[in-house]
């Protein structure tokens, strides 16, 4: 008598890797629909529906999960990314509209994203070092940016006060990003309506690219 073959069961101990992503994926939920605080052992369990003993099996704990979504949200290239690093392998040929460009996509790209709207926040309100890492990381990214004006040929990034336009535009974008996750406005302007953040985008483009007349010396 032939022996029946027995069936293969899928589920969270022999799918190691698809649980962790799903449990590393449900932190990034809560923080889009919570925040930070609400980033526990239990919570964590009950919105991906596993059993939380899972999270110290694969992880070995809160702060480990934890270390392993920022690593991860670290490692993903965002179209504002690769325009950032296209202006860094092409410093000399950069002009202003270039940086309006890159300002104006990270914009879009903030006040769409919740995850990182609210690891913003966490940021700016505990020490978390691996937050304080992911967020460094971005602003070197711009701090980098702004060090090629010296090499353009445009006079309009060799102004005296480029890189501090940048600094005010890059500060007010993430601004009006952490106050879209909760719906509010500011200055009668709504992150959530299109029109408003079209308004934004056309004053980063009239604030970058504007003519400038005190080049750097």
């Amino acid at each position: 008598m032939q022996k029946k073959q027995r069936k293969e069961v899928s589920g969270p101990i022999r799918d190691k890797e698809r649980t962790k992503k799903k449990l590393i994926a449900t932190i990034g939920k809560i923080l889009a629909e919570y925040s930070y605080s609400e980033l526990t052992i239990s919570r964590i369990a009950t919105v991906s529906n596993l059993n939380p003993k899972l999270i110290y099996l694969y992880f070995g704990g809160l702060d480990q999960i934890i270390r392993a979504y920022l690593e991860d949200r670290g490692a993903a290239t965002a179209l504002s990314a690769k325009v950032a690093l296209n202006i860094l392998d092409h410093p000399n040929d950069i002009v202003a509209e270039d940086i309006a460009f890159f300002l104006e996509k990270q914009f879009a790209e903030l006040i769409e994203d919740k995850e990182w709207q609210a690891i913003l926040h966490w940021g700016l309100v505990t020490k978390n070092r691996y937050v304080k890492k992911l967020i460094d990381e971005r602003n070197a990214r711009i701090d980098a940016i702004a060090d090629t004006f010296k090499k353009s040929k445009d006079p309009n990034l060799q102004y005296s006060e480029s890189a501090a336009e940048m600094a005010i535009v890059a500060a007010g974008a993430r601004f009006l990003s952490m106050r879209s996750k909760n719906e509010d406005t500011f200055l009668g302007l709504d992150m959530t309506d299109e029109n408003d953040r079209e308004r934004i985008s056309r004053a980063i483009d009239k604030i970058i690219t504007a003519e400038k007349n005190s080049p750097l010396h």
